[in-house]
């Protein structure tokens, strides 16, 4: 027996034998439907079984924290320290790059960036807030050496015009280059926001959104406290998975109908 999967089902524990070659374990309840509360992968070869009962799923760790930083203005720093309650406040218009030439150039390739505000996710419901969020910003890169922040040479790869959002992420194809910046020409009063970069040179699956109401606004927080993201790396380090906040507070039929 090279792996075992283990079920939990109503306080009755089963292993299952997985041999070399493919394997079907099924899961059933007395009635005919089955809702397993966890599933444990044992085993030398674990992980091979896990990337195959979740069809490759891949990690997207982040790759952007605590590298050098900066911006025209304001503390850099604070938009990719461990931390989500210090953020990078500025005014546009303003850069904010990040140097990730210390970074292996293979996690350089396909990068997921994302950008996160305090604000209410969009401007709808009785509780619409705007807090310094960026309206009209580009996505940049730069294959200069690592160092002194480049004064040119930037491509940029996305823009963004009429920003409502409190969040928003951007799958950016890097091919290697050593720097990225979020160039903001137009704010909401002010620049303050946190700004992660991504490995998803595997494949973009470890990023989500929570859509929902006052409850979810509440409590999928990412801005203050322990996140999901951060309780999921406190469980394994290997998962930093990117989390965004799409609950809205005081919304009703009305708004769901537009």
């Amino acid at each position: 027996m090279k792996n075992a999967i283990t079920f939990l089902l109503t306080a009755v524990l089963t292993a299952a034998p997985l041999f070399t070659g493919e394997n079907v374990v099924t899961a059933e309840g007395s009635s005919g439907r089955s809702f397993p509360d966890i599933l444990t992968v044992e085993g030398a070869y674990a992980a091979d079984v896990v990337s195959s009962v979740s069809g490759g799923f891949a990690a997207n760790p982040v790759i952007s924290r605590n590298v050098p930083a900066f911006a025209d203005s304001g503390k850099a720093g604070s938009a990719n320290d461990d931390v989500y309650y210090t953020a990078w406040e500025s005014n546009a218009p303003d850069t904010l790059a990040y140097d990730l030439s210390c970074v292996p150039a293979a996690q350089r390739q396909t990068v997921l960036a994302v950008w996160y505000n305090g604000s209410s996710f969009d401007r709808v419901g009785n509780y619409v807030t705007v807090d310094s969020e960026p309206t009209d910003y580009t996505i940049e890169i730069n294959d200069a050496p690592g160092g002194s922040c480049p004064a040119d040479g930037w491509e940029p790869v996305v823009t963004v015009t009429d920003n409502t959002l409190s969040t928003r992420s951007h799958l950016v194809d890097m091919d290697g280059a050593n720097w990225i910046r979020m160039r903001i020409t137009d704010a909401e009063k002010g620049i303050k926001l946190n700004f992660d970069i991504h490995d998803a040179s595997k494949g973009n699956h470890d990023s989500w959104i929570f859509y929902g109401d006052s409850i979810t606004a509440g409590g999928m927080v990412n801005m203050w406290g322990t996140s999901y993201a951060a309780y999921v790396h406190s469980l394994d380090e290997r998962f930093t998975p990117m989390q965004q906040n799409g609950g809205i507070g005081g919304i009703s039929t009305k708004e769901g109908k537009e």
